[in-house]
């Protein structure tokens, strides 16, 4: 394949070297007679990096039983492959932290780059893969074939950018036309140049599609996951329209043969991890977004493509009863489309979107009468472990039950909602603080008094409150605001024990995020 922008990156002598410790750790990797100790001493001959990992293999990511306090236990615990990828990433995720150029979000790049590489390894994850580390990698460096363009061939690669703004494509259909080559067989190519593993440049030049048949073995289970993930993290990041998602998560089931709860349950997870995973590797990536916030606007926009493909076939038979029935049919099909949009599909509580779109309203109505609104963020203590030591079943059940509680004790005074995850919210207009603190202990209390049932044992699951009350709503309060707010408090609560409520009953800024609690 030969390309000018292809020749331009062979030949550039700008393209940057790979950071010393990754070149060692690769060299090792060739090496027969290489050792765990020589791996160990190269790796702690960075200090930073050696604290980074530490960081890492410690965080939710990984749930470790125990804390793990030296790169040797991390080594026996997770593997020397495992801590020698891990190393290899973070290497180059400072790599190509180098530098900045016009009229290209690096923000936008880490986000999907980001996305990619957590969907792919919890796909290979759930999978059953034994490359879910080399999955990781290969879906942190799929894009990277845009970093290499902007570097070395900046003025070649800048039409794309352009035409990107003007149609909408995806970005490798544009590379195409523009360039007559796509970033997939870039990144390949500048791989290939580092000394990557091959499985791993291979993967990243078959992402997209091209060549996926021609590879096998490692490289194959690698691109598999890899591939999917690309497609899913394009929705997730804007690249393509929330219309798309029910044949993403077609063409993910085809290649990973992950489906159904396992799939759900990812992609409802999804956004959770990599907002953490940005924090671990330092990344700014800018807004995500959240699943139910997705298949809100799907399921939104399936019912406007079907009102407006079933009326102008309509339109066309020239029946006017035949119109008039079918486009009542269709409203009735329309509004049952929107409840579900706004519901979320395991609690049946309303959703993240719906909660979204309320607060807003609760916000400017209580502004308009003058009167107080409270907001209750609710947590499940301790969710991560009861689905790690019990199943993501008793995970739903524990979910589940919460919801019919919150349903129970908001019905006609308030609207309770998923946030996301294990976290549920509560919208209290028009209450006093006293009232709204004794819904917030009902809901502590309820939680506690309520033991799951699952698999013959009983589980005693509790959960933490964290609530702001506002006596009036000023113009410079938003629903941003407000949601910090209880965060920080829910916080609290779960920083001095859990099994508690955390509640304000008055904030002398809103904007600004000051709390000044109250009992």
């Amino acid at each position: 394949m030969s390309a000018p922008i292809l020749d331009r990156i062979r030949n550039a002598d700008e393209l940057p070297s790979l950071p010393t410790v990754a070149v060692e750790v690769i060299r090792l990797t060739r090496d027969e007679n290489g050792s765990i100790d020589e791996l160990l001493r190269i790796i702690e001959s960075d200090p930073a990096l050696t604290a980074k990992l530490l960081r890492v293999v410690n965080s939710a990511y990984f749930g470790m039983p125990r804390k793990v306090t030296s790169l040797r236990q991390a080594m026996g615990l997770l593997g020397w492959r495992a801590v020698r990828v891990m190393v290899l990433s973070f290497s180059l995720v400072d790599l190509q932290k180098q530098g900045d150029k016009s009229g290209f979000s690096f923000s936008d790049f880490w986000r999907k780059s980001l996305t990619t590489a957590v969907v792919s390894r919890m796909l290979a994850r759930s999978k059953g893969s034994s490359m879910t580390e080399e999955v990781f990698v290969a879906g942190l460096l799929a894009g990277i074939g845009r970093l290499a363009s902007i570097w070395s061939a900046s003025e070649l690669y800048e039409p794309v950018l352009q035409a990107m703004k003007k149609q909408a494509l995806p970005i490798h259909d544009v590379e195409l036309q523009v360039l007559g080559v796509t970033h997939a067989a870039i990144g390949r190519e500048l791989l290939t140049f580092w000394e990557l593993p091959e499985e791993i440049a291979a993967a990243v030049g078959a992402h997209l599609g091209e060549g996926l048949e021609e590879l096998e073995g490692a490289a194959l289970d690698i691109v598999c996951s890899v591939s999917s993930g690309a497609a899913i993290a394009s929705v997730f990041c804007n690249e393509l329209p929330e219309s798309e998602l029910n044949s993403v998560k077609a063409l993910c089931v085809a290649r990973t043969g992950v489906k159904g709860e396992a799939l759900e349950r990812i992609l409802e997870n999804l956004n959770e991890q990599v907002v953490e995973m940005a924090e671990l590797l330092s990344l700014q990536i800018g807004q995500t977004i959240d699943y139910a916030d997705i298949q809100s606007k799907a399921a939104s926009q399936l019912a406007r493509l079907t009102m407006q493909a079933e009326v102008e076939r309509m339109a066309a038979t020239k029946s006017e009863s035949a119109y008039r029935e079918q486009a009542e049919r269709l409203q009735r099909e329309n509004s049952e489309l929107q409840v579900s949009a706004s519901t979320d599909r395991l609690t049946g509580l309303a959703n993240r979107a719906a909660f979204d779109e309320s607060l807003e309203a609760e916000i400017v109505r209580s502004m308009g009468l003058n009167s107080p609104l409270a907001l209750l963020m609710i947590d499940l203590d301790h969710f991560k472990q009861l689905n790690d030591l019990h199943g993501h079943l008793a995970g739903d059940l524990a979910l589940r039950a919460l919801g019919h509680l919150l349903e129970r004790l908001t019905n006609g005074d308030g609207l309770a909602a998923r946030f996301g995850g294990e976290e549920f919210a509560v919208i209290l207009p028009e209450i006093g603080p006293r009232a709204a603190r004794a819904k917030a202990e009902e809901i502590r209390a309820g939680v506690q008094a309520s033991p799951i049932r699952h698999k013959d044992a009983t589980l005693t699951v509790t959960a933490s409150v964290g609530g702001i009350w506002l006596p009036v709503i000023t113009p410079d309060t938003t629903a941003l605001a407000l949601i910090d707010l209880a965060d920080m408090l829910l916080y609290e609560a779960k920083r001095q024990g859990r099994n508690r409520i955390e509640f304000s009953a008055s904030a002398s800024t809103v904007a600004g995020k000051t709390i000044a609690r109250s009992a």
